[in-house]
């Protein structure tokens, strides 16, 4: 009976055992780490479907900014990023770290943002085709041109340590940082870092605008988030209170202004047959139908149409098709 009575303390030790080992890793676990949607004006896709004010910004997630639009994305307390018209984004990194402090990182292909962190809240890095910019505590505006112009950064507050594409870099050499100061712009393209140059009076005023667009406490914040489950009189009453917290009047301003200088120009078929010469219509092998200019390059064929430049393999070409 004295033996049972110890086999049975020892299953019992094991088992608690076992179970404070599972708490143990349960409470150990890293927290889940997202992004709100905290403003919206225009059209914005969140993996090509339409976002709305509370929705949440997730690991891999896809953001596309389209013309005349803006779109505000904070990150818990720790930073926020207004996303600015015909503007596309990859959050490539969304870690909470065993210290509290989340590592922040995003892919911006085209368009501009501007970046707001907390000092010392954050391990923030924004990767365009040509730089990687990695910051702390910093407030920076990133652009990102199509084509051979590369990306401008307009540093309003503290440091961006820059270190160049390594695809773009040359091969074998040391990846060294250049260390931007406050109150500088710098241009990288494929081929080089150009020097800081000083921002210029109208530049400054714009990213002070941007700089006062604001971030929501922990508790509005939470608030936001929960919108999508509230009555739809109760839900815009709250959307416009935290707008108006959000966007100041004079931010708005520059937003709106913004947005009609990056505004992209319609294109007609008209235009593009007097830039081009000619149009054409071009099958692919899998039904697409894309009509404009077209020009093979290498394996490749460039349609340039009203959306803009497609590129197909020319081994997808079914047809072209030469139109009057």
């Amino acid at each position: 009976m004295k033996k049972f009575a110890q086999i049975l303390l020892i299953i019992f030790v094991a088992t608690n055992i076992t179970v404070n080992c599972k708490d143990k890793s349960k409470s150990a676990a890293v927290p889940e780490m997202h992004g709100t949607i905290t403003f919206i004006r225009g059209s914005v896709l969140l993996n090509q479907s339409p976002a709305t004010i509370g929705t949440q910004i997730k690991l891999s997630d896809s953001i596309e900014v389209k013309d005349k639009s803006t779109a505000v994305v904070q990150f818990s307390t720790n930073a926020m990023i207004t996303i600015e018209s015909n503007t596309n984004l990859v959050v490539k990194n969304l870690v909470q770290g065993a210290d509290g402090i989340p590592s922040i990182a995003l892919d911006q292909s085209r368009g501009s943002t501007f970046n707001k962190i907390v000092p010392g809240k954050a391990n923030y890095t924004v990767n365009t085709p040509t730089i990687t910019a990695g910051v702390r505590g910093t407030a920076f505006r990133v652009s990102q041109s199509e084509g051979q112009q590369g990306t401008e950064i307009e540093l309003f507050t503290g440091k961006v340590a820059l270190t160049k594409d390594g695809d773009n870099a040359d091969k074998g050499a040391k990846q060294e940082e250049t260390i931007l100061e406050a109150g500088n712009k710098i241009v990288v393209t494929e081929t080089e870092i150009k020097e800081p140059v000083k921002l210029k009076e109208a530049e400054i005023k714009n990213l002070e605008r941007l700089n006062d667009i604001a971030m929501l406490p922990e508790q509005k914040l939470d608030k936001i988030e929960r919108i999508d489950t509230l009555p739809q009189e109760e839900a815009k009453k709250i959307e416009k209170e935290m707008e108006n917290q959000i966007v100041p009047e004079e931010s708005h301003k520059i937003l709106v202004e913004m947005e009609e200088e990056q505004a992209e120009p319609e294109v007609t078929l008209e235009d593009i047959k007097k830039q081009y010469g000619s149009l054409s219509k071009v099958t692919t092998k899998d039904g697409k139908t894309f009509v404009g200019a077209f020009k093979q390059v290498g394996g490749k064929f460039e349609i340039i149409t009203v959306k803009g430049k497609e590129v197909v393999s020319a081994t997808d070409i079914a047809k072209v098709q030469q139109l009057e």
